[in-house]
């Protein structure tokens, strides 16, 4: 609602009137009841709340009607408009009750209070933020991550992969090996890997700690050739490994409490079928070796 009269004000052409920065309460209620469907009674008790802030105030312009016979009936008119610490308000910094929060974290209450993070509300009942929020919301809830995985704050990528094409069409292909005690927290993808442009042969993920990550590592498209990423020995944050619903090869882990890692990687120990695979590491502070076999 204060918004209402900061845009008003904004846009004003004059003091008074249609296109004045002070306004009626009748009119007040009439544009927010068509804009917003606000009631009489929603309008009547915010406007208080706003007046008791100081952020809009009350201006009275006193008439006098002269009735037949010459009597001088006096007319009272009260003005509304935003102060200069309503503008304030509106053109200031954000009130967020920490300066940072840990996770994206998205909680409706009421029906036009969204809690953001660790405790920051925001009232969007009125604003594009509202439905941009809730559209946030329903996409992290229909995802098929772990509940305590399907977002978090910090980058959206901790590992990117991706190539390129030449003018004939040729790929330009991108790699990475990540190998020894790296630490992958706090992204949207730990790992990202476009199939399609990647290196399989060079590509490694060795011997990390991969964490807090909305998913653990994620590859997009599907490999050229019949050969898999290789992202074996690392912690996922749980020793039952990472969770791998999906029955695509090359591995499946459906009861895997850890990160949660998309088709087309390998990631555990396995018969050798021809040569030994690597498994994941039981603990954050495993020693090289330890668990996994065979080089880097």
């Amino acid at each position: 609602m204060l918004r209402y009269f900061y845009d008003r004000n904004k846009n004003a052409t004059s003091g008074m009137g249609k296109k004045g920065s002070a306004v009626r309460i009748s009119d007040i209620k009439a544009d927010l009841k068509a804009a917003h469907r606000l009631t009489q009674q929603e309008v009547q008790s915010n406007l208080t709340y706003l007046l008791s802030q100081g952020w809009v105030e009350e201006k009275a312009v006193e008439k006098r009607v002269v009735a037949k016979g010459g009597t001088v009936i006096p007319s009272i008119t009260k003005y509304y408009q935003v102060t200069a610490d309503g503008i304030d308000k509106i053109e200031g910094p954000g009130e967020f009750t920490m300066p940072r929060f840990h996770g994206i974290k998205i909680d409706a209450s009421g029906q036009n209070i969204i809690t953001l993070g660790d405790g920051n509300q925001i009232d969007a009942q009125f604003s594009e933020p509202g439905e941009a929020l809730a559209e946030l919301r329903n996409a992290i809830t229909e995802s098929e991550a772990p509940e305590a995985q399907k977002m978090s704050a910090g980058s959206t990528y901790g590992v990117y992969v991706q190539g390129g094409f030449l003018p004939d069409a040729t790929v330009y292909p991108a790699w990475a090996n990540v190998t020894g005690n790296n630490t992958i927290a706090s992204n949207t993808y730990g790992v990202w890997v476009d199939a399609a442009t990647a290196d399989l042969a060079k590509f490694r993920v060795f011997w990390n700690d991969v964490r807090l990550n909305g998913q653990g590592a994620h590859v997009t498209g599907d490999p050229p050739g019949a050969d898999f990423f290789h992202a074996e020995c690392n912690w996922w944050n749980h020793d039952t490994g990472p969770l791998d619903n999906s029955t695509n090869l090359p591995d499946y882990n459906p009861l895997g409490q850890g990160q949660y890692v998309s088709d087309y990687f390998f990631y555990r120990e396995e018969p050798p079928t021809p040569a030994p695979r690597k498994g994941w590491l039981s603990n954050s502070s495993s020693a090289l070796g330890t668990i996994c076999l065979g080089a880097p």
